[in-house]
């Protein structure tokens, strides 16, 4: 099996990292593989998130209409 300096030379290398970051590239490094994604969530746990985004969600409406009074949001 070659080694790197066997089949690239460093001054090679780094012109393709110089190149790749040019063109809008992440680092210029090569390591291209995907992540493996993460854990899979369970249903309970995307109710769970869910209801949390919504209690959320509710908690910043009621702040702004206790701020500003009725009328500051649209459609409310």
């Amino acid at each position: 099996m070659k080694t790197f300096n066997q089949f690239m030379s460093e001054e090679d290398y780094d012109k393709i990292k110089d190149r790749r970051l040019e063109r809008g590239g992440m680092d210029g490094g090569d390591d291209v593989t995907p992540s493996s994604g993460g854990k899979k969530e369970t249903d309970a746990e995307k109710k769970k998130r869910r209801e949390n985004s919504k209690k959320a969600l509710q908690t910043v409406i009621q702040g702004i209409l206790d701020r500003d009074g009725p009328g500051a949001i649209m459609g409310r």
